[in-house]
């Protein structure tokens, strides 16, 4: 509202202040600006998009930095589970703004909200708990059915008729009625493949990390690597990006592999150093007597509703943060021969 009102209409705004106020939106959601404090976030918003309708550069210190987005790499994705979420419903939102508008899988037309839309499981839960042979543990795969990376949306009526099939039964049926089906699945970043092979059905965590990649594929093109460009040209001074950072830096996943973090390790928050959680495997964290996801873990004992479990989380036989073994000499070993490859 600040913005239309400095510059008098939308029709008087250039590419240049449009590519701005796209890239603010999706930033000010991936770095979850507006989940506490707002007041200060909306003034300092106010006069900033203040001086952007005047193709002013923006006075206000480090606020390119502000704008980092909280999600690093695809495997955050799975941390994002409850509808409440901004990021979750960000996530999905952006989904059909960078598809220009998801499309219906009972038809070709673009979905609306008239059509009572539903955040639809792609492996339905009911599936998952039926414990079908996947490509996962089971235990891992109840955690993980709620994450935003299996989620769509859909209208309301067709999500009741899918029930608790398998995807490729259900979508393998839909296609028999809707031949464009395939394209139709392919703005909601699904794998059209899934309508033409039945291993699907048990690829689990493979459809999960595809589809996490291609998500955060576009969270990096429209909220992380614009930053550069934007603070270049409308910030009074250099803000260090270090965005770009994680790209060569270890995952869980395989720090785990090559013995920097070893299953039965203890890891814990300094904000709450007593609700310990034991490292069991994957992603998955023993707590209480209950097996969870690290990032559920790490947001059940602090609150937050998103963590960075890198800079958060610590290992207790070091002491140090997590991020402090993704730049250890291994993984700058191997991050230096990747690069010379």
């Amino acid at each position: 509202m600040i913005f239309l009102r400095e510059i008098g209409g939308f029709d008087a705004m250039n590419e240049e202040q449009r590519r701005f106020i796209e890239f603010w939106y999706w930033a000010s959601i991936f770095a979850n600006r507006y989940s506490s404090a707002t007041n200060e976030v909306i003034i300092t918003d106010c006069g900033v998009l203040t001086q952007i309708a005047h193709n002013e550069q923006i006075t206000a210190r480090g606020y390119f930095m502000r704008l980092r987005s909280l999600i690093t790499e695809p495997e955050d994705l799975y941390s994002y589970t409850k509808r409440a979420s901004a990021t979750y419903r960000g996530i999905l939102n952006l989904l059909g703004y960078a598809a220009q508008g998801l499309k219906d899988w009972n038809s070709a037309h673009k979905i609306d909200i008239s059509m009572r839309l539903e955040d639809h499981h792609i492996y339905p839960r009911a599936y998952i708990a039926s414990s079908p042979e996947l490509d996962m543990d089971q235990a891992e795969a109840e955690q993980l059915v709620d994450c935003v990376a299996n989620r769509t949306l859909i209208p309301k009526l067709l999500n009741i008729r899918i029930g608790k099939r398998p995807p490729g039964d259900y979508l393998t049926e839909k296609q028999k009625t809707n031949t464009a089906l395939a394209s139709c699945l392919e703005t909601h970043l699904i794998p059209s493949a899934i309508l033409t092979e039945s291993t699907w059905n048990s690829c689990f965590s493979i459809f999960l990390d595809e589809r996490a990649t291609a998500i955060f594929a576009l969270i990096e093109r429209y909220a992380t690597i614009p930053a550069a460009e934007m603070s270049a040209r409308y910030s009074r001074q250099t803000e260090v990006d270090t965005n770009g950072q994680t790209s060569h830096r270890s995952r869980l996943k395989d720090m785990l592999a090559d013995g920097r973090i070893k299953i039965g390790d203890w890891l814990y928050i300094p904000k709450c150093p007593d609700k310990r959680a034991q490292m069991a495997s994957g992603g998955i964290v023993t707590f209480e007597g209950q097996q969870m996801l690290i990032n559920t873990w790490g947001q059940q004992v602090t609150g937050w509703l998103s963590i960075n479990i890198y800079q958060s989380v610590y290992l207790e036989r070091t002491g140090e943060p997590l991020e402090n073994l993704r730049t250890s000499p291994v993984a700058a070993a191997e991050s230096s021969r990747e690069r010379s490859r």
